[in-house]
């Protein structure tokens, strides 16, 4: 029997929430899952990937990658793997370099035999302008090959939500000059599995949470092959301590006019149950309804000094901003005057000091993820406003 591992969506050096601590979450996913290959002893490990979060990743990132990688090397395992959308360089790719060390190989169009019996194959993430002429041709695979595996790192949507789907897999199947056994995917966050046109086709899911929504254990595919079968099961992930890994609580909160700061603990205690601290869990806190005196900095403080690990506050309430130019005549500077009034009553506070706390980090300047996390930061205030646009239209819909 052949077996291989199948991980993907590492997304190592992702600030999740502009928090090392999340950083620090996402290398020990990835431990966890070569852990589980050396313990397991595997014949080869394959990632098809988002190895890496950002497509110039941070040295301590690339060195605790290279360590990880390197207990792998000495249990004799070897790691193949493709480039992910969010890793892809114009030139040449992270992949190349560190497969210069020989920890990895970059999967391509020719196959490589895993046992001499599975042969491997790789297709990089494609860049949309370039998917309607790209030339899916691969080398036909030597005639001890008895199963044939095709990576890829697309949205697919024969496995895949419609409304988060790229292409067909079927396209790509009817594409393709070989038939293979089946196509190894990544980019989806999600397990799921699917038979498409006779060729099993599947998605392990990311290693670590990338969201709030991605709720379900993380995990990773043991591809178990003999006498030409392919059998898939799923494994779940425990970090290197033994631990599961980090919980997520996510807790709403719907503001009135009157409501303080006990109302959040209230909802946190609701949230919590008989158990008293937060035992260094992901807490996710969403402020809703009337915009109140309780600033984003009060609940962050409240929540953190009851345990959390990491503290994220989305501020979704609704801020009336009435510019009132009734009353007659009003010149420029009357404007001018009445919109720096009003733009200094709005509480930009709590984004801007998440912002310079990136800026400040001594990591975030040495590698490069400032404008990452910046620009996650300023998405998120996005999402924030147009959630209360869309809030505001539907309580007028509704009236």
């Amino acid at each position: 029997m052949t077996r291989i591992l199948h991980v993907s969506d590492t997304h190592l050096g992702k600030r999740q929430y502009g928090d090392d601590t999340r950083r620090e979450d996402f290398a020990d996913a990835f431990d966890a899952a070569i852990d589980l290959a050396i313990d397991e002893q595997v014949d080869a490990v394959i990632h098809t990937g988002d190895l890496f979060d950002d497509p110039q990743p941070g040295v301590p990132d690339v060195n605790r990658c290279l360590d990880t990688l390197a207990k792998l090397n000495d249990a004799g395992i070897p790691f193949y793997g493709i480039v992910g959308n969010h890793e892809r360089k114009l030139d040449e790719q992270w992949l190349d370099l560190i497969d210069r060390f020989d920890l990895v190989h970059h999967l391509d169009e020719t196959p490589v035999l895993v046992n001499n019996y599975v042969a491997l194959y790789g297709i990089d993430a494609i860049r949309a302008p370039s998917w309607n002429t790209y030339e899916f041709e691969l080398e036909e695979p030597p005639t001890s090959a008895d199963v044939t595996i095709v990576c890829m790192h697309h949205l697919f949507e024969e496995l895949v939500p419609p409304q988060q789907a790229n292409y067909e897999l079927q396209e790509v199947i009817d594409r393709l000059n070989i038939t293979p056994t089946a196509i190894a995917l990544g980019d989806y966050h999600g397990y799921t599995e699917e038979t498409v046109d006779g060729v099993q086709a599947f998605y392990p899911g990311s290693t670590e949470r990338c969201s709030t929504k991605e709720s379900a254990p993380r995990g990773v595919l043991m591809l178990e092959v003999e006498d030409g079968d392919l059998e898939i099961r799923r494994r779940t992930l425990d970090t290197p301590t033994g631990e599961a890994p980090r919980d997520f609580l996510q807790v709403p909160v719907q503001f009135g006019e009157q409501d303080g700061i006990g109302l959040v603990e209230q909802h946190l205690d609701e949230a919590l149950g008989p158990q008293e601290t937060l035992d260094e869990q992901l807490v996710v806190i969403e402020l809703h309804g009337d915009d109140t005196t309780v600033s984003q900095r009060d609940v962050y403080e409240l929540v953190s000094s009851r345990g959390a690990g990491v503290v994220h506050v989305q501020d979704k309430r609704r801020a009336s901003v009435d510019l009132d130019f009734e009353g007659g005549e009003t010149d420029v500077a009357d404007i001018q005057s009445l919109i720096d009034e009003t733009i200094s009553e709005l509480d930009i506070q709590p984004t801007s000091s998440r912002i310079e706390e990136v800026v400040r980090a001594t990591d975030a300047t040495k590698d490069s993820h400032i404008r990452n996390d910046v620009e996650e930061i300023l998405e998120e205030e996005r999402e924030a406003q147009f959630d209360n646009i869309e809030d505001d239209q539907q309580t007028a819909g509704d009236a």
